[in-house]
């Protein structure tokens, strides 16, 4: 290089560090992604295998294995399952099995008979495990769970094997997009490096600062660039990547520590929002017949106006991204012949100038679409920005859904209030809390008046109809995110109060039990008037533990059905004798 002139110094020495830097940020990004794929999966194989376990406890326990091979059979139609085994431990042997292929070959072999490493590791596992392995070129994750009845009695263990087939794929795309950027911003670096001196080397050090900084993961880093030249659009186009990346990077982890639906819907939004720049959107999600797409959050609009819309699958721009599963861009605003317009809100739809929307899709399976309306710079929405978008909603998605399946594994059908065994646990908890602090709980438990009466004269629709306002009523009377509300069973309702004592417990039940008496619920030809009756018992006052607690809120609530119904009693000893 002695021979070598000061510009192709500072073009070989500028190509040279944009090489490194840019295979350190792309070290980093397919790391990231690596893992967090991996995480995903291993989620997921956990949720598949404990509910496997859960639908498979009571066929094990009876040694009733005639549904078995349909459960697994189900379960290995999901493309990123290899394989599913259902053990049974009392005679050691396998009972339902679906290899890679399809067969049930291993159906009946006793456990000798697997002697591979996944195998022995699953035997040993006294709990929930997993383990990475390879056979071949092709790598697996096998989980394990153990078929538990109670706490104690374990029956046997499902072992679910994930293929990291369709992981590899997406970091291969992954990796073909960093080589793509590292190519261009090479070229680049070539480029600008053969301008004056003085005026590059200043930029460069700010490029090359800037770049370091996030290839060691600093993403909120911005260079500072002000010229118009190609180092300046570089700097441009970095701070874009960098920006989406820590959207997604953030919004990643934002995710995980949200489990309500709700709230996860508006976090959402508001990121779809913030990373395209855009004035307002929604979120539509399918109904449960999957025909209509319902508007769940809004903003930038009078949400009220919207709560009740239901556009039909095909339907306007949102119908036919839910229908295709593919994103549109709609530059012309409402005056696009597949613009759909409201009559509540034709007002606001004159003012959209440009409309995008993304299906939110797990796999193959749509849940429903993003829409972002109106850039606030006034420009239009293009391809770039439906990738990112697109990104954040596959994203999104796939958290959605884990959330709804969560939810829909804890709340009771009908009501959606949390179910029994959900009531059990959580009062374990907040007792366990309350005595590390020395807190007081209350627990209430109601039950609605000749609830038998009801559906015998009014039929078994109509119980559902009082079941399902009577849920809706208990929760508007509770603290939200504080107050926990369960289906005991039947008819009978229980909510756990923590840090609150029976003073304030009455309070709150003689507020929903005059809600309940004031309510007129329809469904017949006049409205059907229902009352409730209810108890209240305190923890550590009135009982040590769960068990008697519930005991003695039960002999308040039976107290109050004894002494004329619709009246609420607090617990006292005397109730017993």
């Amino acid at each position: 290089m002695a021979g070598w002139s000061l510009k192709w110094k500072f073009m070989f020495a500028v190509s040279a560090m944009i090489v490194l830097v840019m295979a350190g940020v792309g070290g980093v990004i397919l790391s990231r992604e690596r893992r967090m794929i991996a995480q995903s999966l291993e989620q997921k194989g956990f949720l598949v295998a404990g509910e496997l376990a859960i639908a498979s406890a009571d066929k094990v326990a009876t040694n009733d294995f005639s549904e078995l091979s349909h459960y697994v059979n189900e379960v290995r139609k999901d493309r990123e399952i290899a394989y599913v085994y259902i053990f049974e431990d009392l005679n050691k042997t396998c009972v339902a099995a679906a290899d890679e292929g399809g067969s049930h070959e291993a159906q009946g072999w006793p456990y000798t008979r697997f002697k591979d490493q996944a195998s022995l590791a699953a035997f040993k596992a006294e709990g929930p495990s997993h383990l990475h392995f390879s056979v071949g070129r092709r790598k697996y994750i096998d989980i394990t769970v153990p078929i538990m009845m109670g706490k104690d009695s374990r029956y046997g263990l499902v072992r679910v094997g994930l293929t990291l087939d369709h992981m590899n794929a997406e970091l291969r795309r992954t990796r073909d997009t960093v080589l793509a950027i590292f190519a261009a911003a090479v070229l680049l670096g070539v480029l600008v490096s053969g301008f004056l001196e003085s005026i590059i080397l200043g930029p460069v050090g700010a490029l090359v600062k800037g770049v370091d900084a996030v290839s060691v993961g600093d993403f909120s880093h911005r260079i500072e660039v002000p010229t118009g030249d190609e180092l300046g659009q570089l700097a441009d186009a970095f701070n874009r990547m960098t920006h989406n990346i820590s959207v997604l990077y953030n919004v990643s982890n934002a995710m995980n520590f949200i489990a309500d639906t709700d709230k996860l819907l508006n976090l959402i939004l508001d990121k779809a929002l913030e990373a395209l720049r855009a004035e307002r959107g929604s979120i539509m999600l399918l109904d449960d017949a999957g025909d209509h797409l319902q508007v769940k959050v809004v903003r930038g609009l009078s949400a009220p106006s919207y709560r009740f819309v239901k556009i039909p699958l095909g339907s306007g721009v949102a119908g036919q991204v839910a229908k295709t599963g593919k994103h549109l861009i709609v530059n012309s605003g409402s005056q696009d012949p597949r613009f759909k317009s409201f009559q509540q809100s034709q007002e606001s739809e004159r003012k959209v100038r440009s409309l995008l929307c993304v299906p939110l899709q797990m796999e193959e399976k749509t849940l429903g679409c993003i829409n972002v309306v109106n850039k606030s710079s006034g420009g239009d929405f293009n391809e770039d920005d439906a990738k990112l978008l697109t990104v954040l909603a596959s994203q999104a998605a796939v958290t959605l859904n884990k959330a709804r399946l969560y939810e829909e594994s804890i709340t009771d059908g009908l009501t959606k209030l949390f179910i029994h065994r959900y009531f059990q646990v959580r009062l374990d908890e907040e007792l366990k809390r309350a005595r590390r602090y020395a807190a007081k709980v209350s627990l209430v438990m109601l039950d609605i008046d000749h609830f038998k009466a009801l559906n015998d004269s009014h039929g078994h629709q109509q119980g559902d109809i009082v079941l399902r306002q009577t849920a809706q009523l208990v929760r508007e009377s509770i603290r939200e995110n504080l107050d926990i509300a369960c289906r005991y069973g039947g008819e009978e309702f229980t909510i756990i109060m923590p840090e609150t004592e029976r003073g304030g417990a009455f309070t709150v039940a003689e507020r929903l039990r005059k809600k309940v008496e004031a309510t007129d619920f329809p469904g017949q030809g006049e409205p059907v008037k229902v009352t409730i009756s209810l108890g209240v018992a305190q923890f550590p006052d009135d009982s040590p533990d769960k068990n008697s607690l519930i005991r003695r809120a039960d002999i308040a609530l039976y107290h109050s059905k004894e002494n004329g119904r619709n009246r609420t009693s607090v617990y006292e000893g005397a109730m017993e004798d």
